[in-house]
């Protein structure tokens, strides 16, 4: 069960990218047109991403070299959201 869990940690990595992404997206759309559906969508992505990391981070060995690699990666996250959050507000 641990070995198939594991297994899935590259995919859900991918998912985390791929949100990482759409928040930058929407926020740049928000930055340049101050439409609000930018905002509505920076939004939905920023509840998707923390969603996303929190099953990452059960699907990782806490005990494993992954954990430190995750506690590096919510910092980077947490970075990159108080970006794109001033750039929506």
């Amino acid at each position: 069960a641990e070995a198939a869990r594991q297994a899935d940690v590259p995919a859900r990595i991918a998912t985390v990218r791929a949100l990482a992404t759409e928040i930058e997206s929407a926020a740049r759309g928000h930055a340049l047109t101050g439409e609000p559906r930018h905002a509505a969508a920076h939004a939905a992505a920023r509840a998707s991403l923390e969603q996303a990391l929190v099953s990452l981070e059960r699907a990782a060995v806490p005990e494993s070299a992954t954990g430190g690699d995750l506690a590096r990666l919510r910092g980077l996250v947490a970075d990159q959201l108080a970006i794109t959050d001033a750039l929506v507000a």
